[in-house]
């Protein structure tokens, strides 16, 4: 038998060394095509929950002028509140929503958002209640439910 120096292979045995370069690359390309996947999926349910509940806010805070809102100041409203946070792979949530008015109810006017692929419906209800006589503008209460309007 023949002894080797440390580190070597015998000849004929098949095991190369995998270039470090290579790993590294191969972590970046998988660190990328990770990136690119999720600023291109859709919404789940909590990210619609959570997209509603940022336009809820964005609506109590805003005042109304006039006698009420329609669905465009609900959609301008939930650009407002769910603008990505900037960067090539930031996820812009406001473009993956898809609302529409739903009627109305005890508690206001129901619009119905869903993701762009019409799943995860959550309910807003929006309710103003403009005073003629008053010179200030009001703002909305919300609700938010879980599920279709």
């Amino acid at each position: 038998m023949s002894s080797h120096p440390a580190g070597e292979h015998a000849p004929g045995t098949g095991r190369k060394r995998v270039h470090p370069l290579v790993v590294v690359a191969l972590v970046l390309l998988t660190v990328v095509v990770g990136l690119v996947l999720y600023a291109n999926s859709g919404l789940d349910r909590s990210g619609v929950r959570a997209a509603v509940d940022a336009t809820a806010q964005e609506l109590e805070q805003t005042p109304v002028q006039g006698l009420g809102l329609s669905v465009f100041d609900i959609e301008e409203a939930a650009t407002t509140a769910n603008r990505g946070g900037g960067g090539k792979f930031a996820r812009n949530a406001a473009a993956d929503l898809r609302v529409k008015s739903a009627g109305e109810d005890s508690r206001g006017d129901l619009y119905e958002f869903t993701n762009s692929d019409g799943d995860h419906p959550i309910c807003l209800a929006v309710r103003v209640d403009p005073d003629p006589g008053d010179q200030n503008p009001s703002f909305p209460r919300t609700s938010v439910s879980d599920g279709p309007c």
